[in-house]
């Protein structure tokens, strides 16, 4: 048994446990600091962006397209009967 500690007493102290928070909070912050720094899934992440923009605009076009292609079918089918 620690010096100084009785035996039913909390199992930290008050500085055990101060310091347990600040050393986690220690261990927090410098996970946070090497996630902003770490650049290796900029990259996909940029080009996942990119893929998802071309897509929007491909089904933004088809649709434009097709409600055309429609219109003129639509204009062409009387002359053909």
């Amino acid at each position: 048994m620690p010096r100084g500690r009785r035996k039913n007493w909390p199992l930290l102290t008050f500085r055990e446990a101060v310091g347990g928070i600040f050393t986690a909070m220690n261990s927090e912050r410098s996970l946070i600091r090497r996630f902003v720094r770490d650049e290796r899934g900029i990259t996909s992440i940029e080009y996942a962006l990119i893929a998802s923009i071309i897509s929007i605009c491909a089904v933004a076009s088809v649709g434009v397209i097709g409600t055309r292609v429609n219109g003129m079918f639509n204009r062409i089918l009387p002359g053909l009967n």
